[in-house]
């Protein structure tokens, strides 16, 4: 299979293992299978809300490559600002990703707030 194996280890201090292995995607074909654009998901208008810098990056990532339009949000006051705000726009939300428990919030207050606020179009 080819690759490496490795371990550095100190007395007192720890161990370090590491390994490596080549690997190589089949020609024209995504290595995951998420990152191709879906007829079915294009410019539908989503939000992923959540406190991770990495975990909202990778979802607002995959979202985007599906062709969907991704607006990101941090927390459940600037959650609750973008929904205001595409909704003024007249291109409300249509799937919204929602961390539980939210920054700011519990979560199932902000969804509850979210179905609630009349300037929120709940689809």
């Amino acid at each position: 299979m080819g690759g490496t194996l490795g371990v550095r280890s100190r007395v007192g201090v720890g161990s370090t293992f590491s390994f490596t292995l080549p690997v190589r995607t089949l020609a024209g074909q995504e290595p995951d299978g998420l990152s191709s654009e879906d007829p079915d998901l294009a410019g539908v208008t989503a939000l992923v809300a959540d406190g991770n810098a990495t975990e909202r990056a990778l979802l607002s990532d995959y979202m985007t490559r599906w062709g969907m339009t991704v607006t990101a949000t941090a927390d459940a006051g600037s959650t609750l600002a973008a929904l205001r705000n595409a909704s003024r726009q007249s291109r409300p939300i249509a799937v919204a990703l929602v961390e539980w428990p939210s920054p700011g919030s519990d979560g199932q207050e902000l969804v509850q707030t979210i179905l609630t606020d009349p300037a929120v179009d709940p689809r």
